[in-house]
């Protein structure tokens, strides 16, 4: 993040892409510089706090020491993952750390789910709130990660999410038209096979 420090100016979400070839870290670090003389000519400052260090290196071995980045004096932290847009980003290019936080996520909004289905609400207020509040989560930003995700990722995706949804807002509708609740949680799912929670 850059701050002016003369205006209320504020420019975030910036991104500095080196290459180290052949363990050779000079250009990378010569960018970096280059970033933060051109900060200080145009009056900004770089919130250092707030700005994040990731490496991937696909060498085999992983045993080069990479020199830690400076700006102003006060050293980058260098993290494993860090979000950006939206998106967890890992420095072994995985998406686990993605897929988990946004099950997480979406976990958090199946208590108030649950209340409205506790207050016998139609099935199509469900609907829209799931759509609205959890799918939403579910297929962010899908189209970057989901094609690159493993078998693992995608059921963290859908743990706790698909089926319990599938089955608690069918019953909902059941009661509330009057009709008996015969059907399994495996058999409503399939009324349900388009909700991105069952992806996996």
């Amino acid at each position: 993040t850059c701050i002016s420090s003369q205006q209320n100016l504020e420019i975030g979400n910036s991104v500095v892409m080196g290459l180290i070839s052949e363990n050779n870290e000079r250009a990378y670090l010569e960018e970096i510089k280059h970033l933060e003389n051109w900060c200080q000519e145009n009056n900004l400052l770089l919130n250092v706090s707030k700005t994040k260090e990731l490496i991937v290196d696909c060498s085999k071995k992983q045993e080069w020491h990479y020199q830690p980045v400076k700006i102003n004096g006060t050293t980058v932290e260098r993290v494993d993952s860090f979000r950006y847009l939206g998106v967890h980003i890992s420095q072994d290019l995985s998406w686990s750390c993605h897929t988990n936080s946004l099950a997480k996520k979406a976990h958090q909004h199946l208590y108030h789910l649950r209340c409205l289905r506790d207050f016998r609400l139609p099935s199509k207020v469900l609907r829209n709130f799931y759509t609205c509040t959890i799918e939403s989560i579910l297929t962010g930003n899908i189209t970057i990660w989901f094609g690159n995700s493993t078998k693992e990722d995608r059921q963290a995706h859908s743990r706790g999410c698909s089926l319990w949804v599938k089955f608690h807002m069918a019953r909902s509708s059941q009661v509330i038209t009057g009709s008996s609740i015969t059907a399994t949680p495996a058999d409503t799912a399939s009324s349900w096979d388009s909700l991105p929670g069952n992806m996996g």
